[in-house]
């Protein structure tokens, strides 16, 4: 019964009666996301708001249920950004790599790292370079058409995950900068839960999944050509050997965090033989559906998968 467990999505002044309620009803972990997002843009070393934060894992911890900490950067707002409007002074057409800005919507850029939102993407094209007759160049043509006008955009902290090796070999700064970024936020929250909770018994899950919302793991989501076109390397592998090696340093007090593969979430390749060494769990999210026995009728069994059916009988 201690495997029983189950997402922690309320609101924080939900928290101290649902964690009640799920213990009464046995349960005894919860997964809870403590998204980039939540990190301050100007400190990218702060949580914004830990006050909400607290108050979910102070109610886990008093109803005696272990955290699962999701770590992870959905690319509809992924990490520290600011949300902004910029202002087009004459349409864009589609395929366009250069849009006419006012004069007001120049300060706001940051070249690189200010872009277009597009396709539920944060800064899907990105403003490589402005003019000062507000012509500004685009990492990508324009995947639609855009009205002279407001236009949603958004400035990352951090650009998207370029490749960890450059053609030669040798480390990808670019790549350096966002890794950089991403272990400030998980050493940061990891800390931050283990103070709130009281110790270190909790476990984090690295990433959700990459059936969607993982475009910011690759900067080809973002450029079009990519700055450094013979980069090579696995941002995934890396991402994951450099988080679980800082997690296991002794000087950040952690050892008793468990670690999970969430890149694995959906794949049945990773084994034992090929997560880095650290690695407590190879995280899997199943998703049976339902069952049809003729004669009987529809069986919705989330179990399923701890079951020895066949599914070749289903």
């Amino acid at each position: 019964q201690n495997a029983i467990g189950i997402n922690f999505n309320v609101l924080s002044p939900e928290a101290e009666a649902t964690a009640r309620l799920l213990h009464d009803s046995g349960f005894r972990r919860a997964r809870i996301e403590l998204s980039w997002t939540g990190m301050s843009y100007a400190h990218p070393w702060r949580i914004a708001d830990p006050a909400s934060w607290a108050v979910c894992i102070r109610a886990l911890r008093v109803n005696g249920i272990r955290p699962l900490i999701l770590l992870n950067a959905n690319s509809g707002l992924p990490g520290p950004a600011i949300t902004a409007t910029l202002t087009l002074r004459a349409p864009a057409r589609r395929g366009a790599r250069t849009i006419e800005l006012t004069a007001a919507s120049r300060p706001q850029i940051v070249p690189g790292l200010t872009g277009i939102n597009a396709n539920g993407i944060a800064a899907k094209v990105l403003i490589t370079r402005v003019r000062l007759n507000g012509v500004a160049r685009l990492s990508q043509p324009l995947p639609t058409r855009l009205r002279a006008g407001p236009v949603a955009a958004t400035t990352l902290r951090y650009a998207p995950f370029a490749p960890p090796k450059l053609a030669n070999g040798r480390p990808n700064p670019r790549f350096d900068r966002t890794l950089a970024g991403w272990l400030t936020y998980v050493k940061a929250v990891t800390q931050f839960v283990r103070d709130t909770y009281g110790w270190d018994r909790f476990d984090v899950e690295v990433w959700n999944e990459l059936s969607f919302g993982s475009d910011f793991l690759n900067e080809r989501n973002y450029f079009s050509p990519v700055p450094d076109p013979g980069s090579r390397g696995s941002v995934i592998d890396a991402l994951l050997k450099r988080t679980i090696q800082m997690l296991r340093k002794r000087s950040n007090g952690l050892t008793g965090v468990k670690i999970g593969d969430g890149f694995s979430n959906l794949s049945p390749f990773p084994s034992g033989a090929t997560v880095p060494r650290g690695t407590d769990a190879i995280d899997k999210h199943l998703y049976p559906g339902s069952a049809a026995y003729p004669g009987f009728g529809t069986v919705f069994m989330p179990e399923f998968f701890l079951t020895g059916i066949d599914s070749y009988t289903l």
